[in-house]
């Protein structure tokens, strides 16, 4: 299979994630397993899904493995050679590590909303963290205002 891609975005990945877009040349796409569902799906954030074979599968699996002249079942002796990914890709599980993970204690809902262009450009134009500064700024326009309970609506109110 031939892979292409943009190298400018390639070396901004490798820099970010410390993984080369190379890497995908060595994926056995063949025997990876996709559960339509799934990958279909939306899946909320922080969520992995284990998806084990059928026995069928696993059946067609394991005749695939013992067909192939190159894999085998791994003995006692390959256990013993194996060393952590750590000591044999540092740069791969350091990207790893770097990379922001669930929040011990979320102070922030996730939701989203509709701006105008030029409001979403002029706080993208300041750089990373945009996002907080928006709200920042929204923060500022509560606490100087106070939330009138609205009489039609429960939950609902209007800024005065």
């Amino acid at each position: 299979m031939r892979y292409e891609w943009d190298e400018a975005k390639a070396t901004v990945n490798h820099a970010k994630h410390g993984v080369a877009f190379e890497m995908v040349k060595d994926f056995e796409w063949e025997s990876a397993l996709v559960n339509e569902k799934s990958a279909t799906m939306k899946k909320p954030a922080g969520k992995r899904k284990l998806v084990r074979p059928t026995p069928e599968q696993n059946e067609q699996i394991n005749a695939g493995i013992a067909a192939d002249p190159d894999t085998r079942e791994l003995t006692a002796k390959d256990f013993e050679r194996m060393r952590p990914a750590a000591d044999v890709h540092p740069e791969i599980v350091e990207a790893y590590r770097r990379s922001r993970g669930k929040q011990k204690a979320p102070t922030k809902i996730a939701t989203s909303i509709r701006l105008s262009p030029d409001v979403l450009a002029a706080y993208k134009q300041t750089g990373a963290g945009w996002q907080r500064r928006i709200d920042e700024d929204l923060q500022k326009i509560v606490a100087r205002r106070k939330v009138k309970q609205s009489p039609r609506k429960r939950g609902g109110g209007q800024f005065t």
